[in-house]
């Protein structure tokens, strides 16, 4: 089982540690620092979000500027606090209000886990409400300061974690013959009456409602969903934010139709500029594609900066940027 899971790993590019996966970011990022003089020319690109996004960013800050519309209902915690439960609706989502790729995001369904939750947090969460729209997506979004328009590079559907039923053998046995399951078993806390029980013939049952890739979920190029009804769409909410001007939206929906007339949808997370064009982790996509858009994605941030320096926003000089980062660094240790 361990040596079937190290070569599922080696063999599939979406499986690679982040580190490994996204080494050649590094060389874009170096690449237009120098064209901009600036290793922190990125920061630009959202001068409202620290650092513009890169990391160290307060989720509750950017959620605040969404209209309320349009996202969940948002409690910022204070892990040292006593949790009030008096406003609290089950099941909700726990997140750290400083994280990233999915880090320690939970669904509570119950007072038990939530207090279980929160006594173990070692930082400032979020409680959100569980949104139960059908599909979920990640829309990359940018806009140049001077321009009302903009455009979308990036749509990704996500997929939850599940099996599907053939009628004769239980959850566990389906996990163990599939890539994606099988890599997340010990990951998952399942309850035994769960896996021990035997799904019809075509059954799918979700093992994780969380969109993350980290936990199983399958990532899928939804680049044919572009339209220019959406882009309008998203053009307008991001108008409604201020100084924000590349960024990922994560986000459940109804439809793509609701989606595009900015109705039965809801905002649950804003990423600055280290968002990635989340369907390049689609399985078919390919490894080269993903590195192309990777850059194309890069060049798009510099642009965006560039532009938006010359309507007098600052790029970030170096030591700020490595204060910032070590700071982030010394925050993420003691998660």
């Amino acid at each position: 089982m361990k040596i079937k899971r190290i070569f599922i790993r080696l063999t599939h590019w979406e499986f690679w540690p982040a580190w490994i996966s996204n080494l050649p970011v590094i060389f874009f990022w170096l690449w237009f620092s120098l064209k901009s003089r600036s290793f922190g020319f990125f920061a630009a690109a959202n001068p409202s979000i620290s650092t513009g996004g890169a990391f160290g960013e307060s989720k509750s800050d950017i959620l605040e500027q969404v209209n309320a519309n349009w996202k969940p209902r948002t409690l910022l915690v204070n892990q040292e606090d006593k949790l009030l439960l008096e406003s609290i609706t089950f099941p909700v989502v726990c997140k750290p209000n400083i994280g990233e790729r999915g880090f320690q995001v939970k669904i509570c369904k119950d007072e038990a886990a939530l207090h279980h939750y929160h006594y173990n947090a070692k930082s400032d969460y979020l409680i959100q409400d569980y949104i139960n729209y059908p599909m979920e997506l990640s829309v990359l979004h940018y806009r140049f300061p001077t321009s009302e328009t903009g455009n979308i590079s990036s749509i990704c559907l996500k997929e939850y974690l599940h099996v599907v039923g053939d009628g004769k053998t239980n959850v566990a046995f389906l996990m163990k013959q599939n890539n994606r399951t099988l890599l997340q078993i010990g990951k998952l806390r399942l309850a035994e009456d769960v896996l021990q029980s035997i799904p019809k013939f075509g059954e799918k049952v979700i093992l994780s409602k969380i969109g993350n890739h980290g936990k199983g979920c399958k990532f899928i190029n939804a680049n044919h969903l572009i339209s220019d009804e959406l882009i309008a769409a998203f053009d307008k909410v991001n108008l409604s934010l201020n100084d924000i001007y590349f960024a990922r939206y994560d986000l459940k929906c109804k439809s793509i139709e609701d989606l595009s007339q900015l109705k039965n949808f809801s905002i649950l997370e804003i990423n600055g500029v280290t968002s990635e064009p989340s369907h390049i982790y689609d399985p078919n996509f390919g490894m080269l594609n993903a590195y192309k858009d990777l850059y194309r994605n890069w060049k798009t941030i510099y642009k965006v900066s560039k532009k938006s320096k010359e309507e007098g926003n600052s790029y970030m000089n170096l030591s700020s940027l490595i204060k910032e980062f070590k700071k982030h660094q010394k925050l993420m240790k003691t998660k």
